[in-house]
């Protein structure tokens, strides 16, 4: 229930007390008489046992939901949890992908093709001769048989269908140190700042979730207590009208209560829709398409210690070590760096090692050429440079500077912004503490009051103006009361998310 609101229910009542009249006063002794008879119908609200019964009767039922588990249910559903997750998925495969990089790159390849047909290539040509001879190599010796062969028995076959299978092994000699290394790196401080960012995620849904879950059971507390607000009215209707018919009240008087109450049953209709407001966002959040309401399972006001609280300087440390979203900025920086170092490798030449083998019919290293299969391999080193590399790498590695850059401001805005949330947390927590034991000690107060100012009433020697007054203070210290329990859970739980502990 909002001040607004609060205060607005206080005005009500406030009204409800103008309802009796100012001159209800024992003005001679025949009045005494009228106020005994009044005293009878004083207006009595529930005493602090019988609507403690009714927040017990409200809160802890058997499985119910609890704050706990409508942060766990909130975390579990939530979109934002699921595209972290799936954010971490594809950082584990680059991951993975980075350190392919390790290994020499192998590749297989069948190849046939259909050659366009050709002159067949010979020795000679025309129509003349070749002299042969049946000698062994060397110098021929006189008397040597000698022989005349047509040109044509030297010629070379055509192939026109061409098969290969090849296979190259290459090892980035120079990458490995230079890119491979850093593109690992980078890849896991992208799946690092991922799963942290998750956290963050998981960490506000849940915090959120439980705000309000707290805020649906403070809204529900508070709709017993305007409830109670309508009941009043009724019974300080009833008191003016016997005050009429003692001649101690007019019939405008009875007019002013009839619409009092019914304003105290408007404000009872838009806490109940306060309450169904709370119910369907916290329904929203934990993406429950069920219709059922919600019962209470727990009793959130309940006594409750607060967590500890340090020092400012303090608090501020714990913050700045401990939040995921500092870390998740952190680890896209130590990336960005890795990165850099990558695209700087373009600055120097490349060597590579690789081999080769190929099987082929014909194949092409065979002279001349024969329709089989015969197979070749060659081994060696390259050495590569190119200019446009370098320029390229230059602007890149510019850019991935200037992203760098832009990280760190935001890590250093992100900073200051977590500082204000953590001296505004601890801020409304000690509000909250001391309103706690200020409420307790109004509450307290304003029933010891209604106590004795009853007892005046039934004696005579209080007014009914008197007795409505100490209604709206009774009723105003019970709501103020359910604002400071719940208020310093909320509070709490404020702190604690802002110091980037388990909100679990």
């Amino acid at each position: 229930m909002t001040t607004t609101y609060r205060y607005a229910l206080a005005t009500v009542l406030l009204m409800q007390a103008a309802a009796a009249p100012a001159h209800a006063q024992p003005a001679e002794p025949a009045a005494k008489s009228n106020d005994t008879a009044a005293a009878r119908v004083a207006p009595v609200p529930p005493s602090a046992a019988e609507l403690k019964q009714r927040f017990d009767d409200l809160l802890g039922r058997p499985g119910g939901l609890t704050a706990s588990e409508a942060g766990k249910r909130a975390r579990a559903t939530s979109p934002l949890v699921r595209a972290k997750s799936a954010r971490i998925a594809a950082a584990e495969y680059d991951a993975t992908q980075a350190k392919l990089g390790y290994f020499p790159r192998v590749s297989l390849t069948a190849r046939y093709a259909r050659l366009s047909p050709v002159d067949a290539g010979s020795l000679g040509s025309g129509d003349g001769s070749l002299v042969v001879t049946p000698a062994p190599a060397g110098p021929i010796a006189p008397g040597t048989p000698l022989f005349a062969a047509p040109a044509s028995l030297f010629t070379f076959p055509v192939i026109l269908d061409s098969y290969t299978l090849a296979a190259s092994l290459a090892v980035p000699l120079s990458d490995i140190p230079l890119r491979v290394v850093h593109a690992q790196r980078a890849a896991g401080h992208a799946e690092k700042a991922a799963s942290v960012d998750r956290k963050a995620i998981e960490r506000s849904q849940v915090t959120n979730a439980k705000l309000s879950y707290f805020d649906w059971v403070r809204r529900s507390l508070q709709e017993v207590v305007a409830a109670e607000s309508v009941a009043q009215a009724e019974e300080a209707l009833r008191v003016t009208r016997a005050l009429e018919e003692a001649g101690r009240a007019s019939p405008a008087d009875v007019l002013q209560g009839e619409a009092q109450l019914a304003g105290a049953k408007l404000m009872r209709e838009r806490a109940r829709h306060g309450v169904e407001a709370a119910m369907k966002r916290l329904r929203a959040m934990m993406h429950d398409d069920a219709k059922t309401p919600y019962a209470i399972g727990e009793d959130p006001t309940s006594e409750f210690t607060p967590p500890a609280v340090a020092s400012l300087d303090e608090l501020y440390a714990e913050a700045l070590t401990q939040r995921p979203e500092l870390e998740g900025l952190e680890r896209q920086g130590d990336a960005l760096d890795e990165q850099r170092r990558v695209v700087s490798a373009g600055n120097w030449p490349r060597l590579d090692a690789f081999a080769n083998f190929t099987l082929a019919n014909p194949n092409q290293r065979v002279f001349p050429q024969v329709d089989e299969f015969r197979g070749t391999w060659d081994l060696g080193v390259q050495l590569t440079y190119s200019p446009n590399d370098t320029a390229s790498s230059l602007t890149s590695t510019g850019v991935l500077a200037a992203k760098r850059e832009e990280l760190a401001a935001q890590a250093a805005a992100l900073a200051d912004a977590i500082k204000d949330e953590v001296r505004e947390a601890e801020l409304a927590l000690r509000e909250a503490t001391l309103a706690l034991d200020t409420t307790a000690t109004g509450l307290a107060a304003a029933e010891e009051g209604y106590r004795v100012r009853l007892e005046r009433f039934r004696l005579g020697s209080a007014t009914a103006l008197e007795m409505s007054e100490t209604n709206v203070t009774l009723l105003r210290s019970r709501l103020d009361r359910i604002d400071a329990q719940l208020g310093q859970r909320m509070a709490a739980l404020r702190l604690v998310h802002a110091l980037g502990r388990g909100v679990d």
